[in-house]
């Protein structure tokens, strides 16, 4: 399809470019993708910095003093050298790209490689290829006839490390996990989260300590891989101030779980996430967004571990008709964390512990005088008929029951 100078682009740098990655591509991928693919690919990466939203083409043309004709066959040759790859969206009237900028290979690899080696060698030459080898690539010396004589670690350099040097460390080193300490409730697979989160779907500087935190809880609650977070946050996330809607990342991680059918239990049902647990509790039926904050409100300000979050709602549903109501689970839950209750075995001893009378109904029968049930009832008779009626003795009557009824 060709390209139109109305049409939008944005760019996006997987890596920073190094200085022996820049010496790569002016030396060794230059005569492959011409002045004209070095110059576009150099300016996508100064653009990249500083986009925040899609611009024209024509633009980049001008910036570049560049036909879109010209710059669309540079485009192209970037991409045959695996320099970059395109992402086109069709839209009314014009088209959106996103620009992905792959760092070059190293001398090293870039000699070595079966491809882009032999195309270099046939462009240069014999010649210009030894030089530019010799220039460039790192030639490993022989050791042949070497002993090694490396001095090897040795652990006396940390025999002072004692439990004060260990906790000055762990302040200061950067940590992003959640599952102990700072927050046991949470079970997210950060590492493969951060692994595959670009700076364009996800800012360094939206990275913080507590955006992280309740990415990692909403996964928790919901039962979300770090996949489908990823999805979510991206949609979430304000490029134009490098922000992440945090209120949009909650209605959001609702819908996603909505649309996923629940999870049948295999072993332990208790090992589901609440949401889910609570949904398979009410046959399939998707969860109320009441339902999903108390769950929320359990897990992220009161600390609660999922598992442990499944069992109470299991016991609050037991003996109160199937409801949740949230102020009586937040004070069921306060209960259960005075009393110290942290894991799953004791959260079973204590749903199995007899209940007490305290707040139940009671069976005995108060008897009253005939005539004042007469009096309820409206049938009361007419004290001048009752010769034996004693009108001060009635109102007394009536008045201690009244403060008797409080």
């Amino acid at each position: 399809m060709e390209l139109k100078a109305k049409d939008g682009y944005r760019s996006e740098v997987l890596r920073p470019l190094g200085a022996d990655a820049l010496n790569s591509l002016m030396s060794l991928y230059q005569p492959l993708v011409g002045c004209a693919g070095a110059a576009l690919y150099l300016t996508l990466i100064s653009e990249a910095k500083h986009q925040r939203s899609f611009e024209p083409h024509g633009r980049l043309c001008q910036i570049m003093n560049m036909d879109i004709t010209v710059l669309e066959r540079a485009r192209r040759k970037l991409e045959e050298m695996m320099l970059m790859r395109s992402y086109m969206k069709t839209g009314e009237g014009k088209d959106n790209y996103i620009y992905v900028l792959y760092p070059p290979l190293e001398a090293d690899r870039f000699f070595k490689h079966e491809v882009l080696g032999r195309l270099y060698a046939r462009i240069m030459g014999a010649k210009q290829y030894q030089l530019s080898m010799n220039k460039l690539a790192h030639i490993e010396l022989s050791r042949e006839g070497f002993d090694e004589v490396t001095e090897q670690f040795k652990s006396s350099v940390i025999e002072n490390w004692d439990a004060e040097s260990e906790e000055q460390f762990s302040r200061i080193k950067p940590t992003y996990n959640f599952d102990a300490g700072d927050h046991p409730a949470i079970h997210f697979d950060y590492e493969r989260f951060l692994g595959r989160a670009s700076n364009l779907v996800f800012p360094i500087e939206a990275r913080t300590h507590d955006n992280l935190r309740l990415i990692g809880e909403l996964a928790t609650m919901y039962g979300l891989g770090a996949d489908e977070m990823l999805i979510l946050v991206g949609r979430c996330t304000d490029n134009a101030s490098n922000t992440l809607d945090g209120e949009k990342l909650r209605s959001m991680a609702f819908v996603m779980k909505a649309k996923k059918p629940a999870k049948k239990a295999t072993d332990d049902p208790y090992d589901l996430p609440p949401v889910a647990f609570l949904q398979s509790k009410q046959n399939g039926v998707p969860v109320q967004d009441g339902d999903k904050r108390i769950i929320e409100k359990l897990i992220t300000e009161m600390k609660m571990d999922p598992k442990i979050v499944n069992l109470l709602l299991e016991y609050v549903l037991s003996i109160s008709d199937n409801k949740l109501v949230p102020n009586f689970v937040a004070s069921i839950a306060a209960a259960w964390i005075r009393s110290g209750i942290d894991s799953p075995e004791k959260a079973m001893a204590e749903m199995k512990k007899p209940r007490s009378n305290a707040g139940r109904k009671s069976n005995r029968k108060d008897v009253l005088p005939d005539y004042y049930v007469q009096m309820k009832s409206g049938e009361e008779k007419e004290a001048e008929k009752e010769p034996d009626f004693d009108r001060e003795e009635f109102e007394e009557i009536r008045r201690r029951l009244r403060e008797q009824e409080g």
